[in-house]
């Protein structure tokens, strides 16, 4: 008596039917991929670099009398790297070790706002104390605003006094607007001697909420600070009819 054998179907292998429910990325997806895999490549190279000329001196045991020997035999011709820029990366791979970041945390950082905390950690009297505020600060800023937050961090190692950070504000108004706080400005820069707009801008400010601010904690910090500003600027002018003397109180 004859026996069925049975017929086994033919299945797809489990790579393809994968393949078909994988949705496709997005451009957008393709480039955040590359670029993340471009931050930690380059943190990778620093951290090579430094193993190659300081740990492991494996220019060394190449048979090389300095680095700079190796850089223009070995990688030079090969990778168009100059030895300023070879030895750029062995700073900054020094530096990933001396602080022990972490990859995940030099990504987030990014390459080029990196560079510029390397120059905050290089200061001889930084201890770091401030370091994970410095880099919450840093973390979300565009590489120039990065810049103005460290260099105000160095001025404390330096002068022991940070520069006050600078912020851009900016406004789209009407023409007929416009000229209102232009003439605005323009009688205060009259009437106080300041040259600076910014200045000027900020007496308006003060002198408003002096006059319409029931926080007399608040009046005392904003009367400092108007008289701070007027011991920038001229003698102020006496103006027929003015209510006030332009030192942060009425008459």
């Amino acid at each position: 008596m004859a026996t069925k054998t049975k017929v086994k179907s033919k299945q797809a292998p489990a790579t393809e039917s994968k393949s078909k429910n994988k949705a496709p990325k997005t451009l957008t997806g393709q480039f955040i991929e590359i670029f993340s895999q471009r931050e930690k490549l380059w943190f990778e190279e620093c951290i090579l670099a430094y193993k190659i000329a300081v740990i492991e001196k494996e220019w060394e045991k190449m048979g090389y009398l300095s680095i700079k020997e190796y850089v223009d035999e070995e990688l030079a011709h090969k990778l168009k790297i100059s030895y300023t820029r070879f030895m750029e990366k062995v700073k900054i791979g020094e530096i990933i070790d001396i602080w022990g970041f972490h990859s995940k945390e030099l990504i987030e950082i990014g390459s080029s706002k990196f560079r510029t905390l390397a120059t905050l950690l290089n200061l001889e009297n930084y201890t770091g104390e401030d370091l994970e505020q410095v880099i919450n600060d840093i973390k979300n800023q565009t590489v120039e605003e990065a810049k103005d937050t460290i260099k105000n961090y160095k001025l404390r190692y330096v002068s022991g006094e940070a520069k006050p950070k600078s912020l851009s504000l900016s406004f789209k108004l009407l023409e007929d607007q416009a000229d209102i706080v232009k003439h605005a400005l323009d009688k205060v820069k009259e009437l106080t001697g300041f040259e600076d707009l910014n200045q000027a801008l900020v007496y308006i400010c003060t002198e408003f909420l002096m006059n319409y601010n029931e926080d007399v904690h608040e009046i005392e910090q904003i009367k400092a600070e108007v008289e701070r500003l007027s011991n920038e600027a001229e003698p102020p002018k006496k103006v027929k009819g003015s209510k006030h003397n332009y030192s942060g109180r009425k008459k």
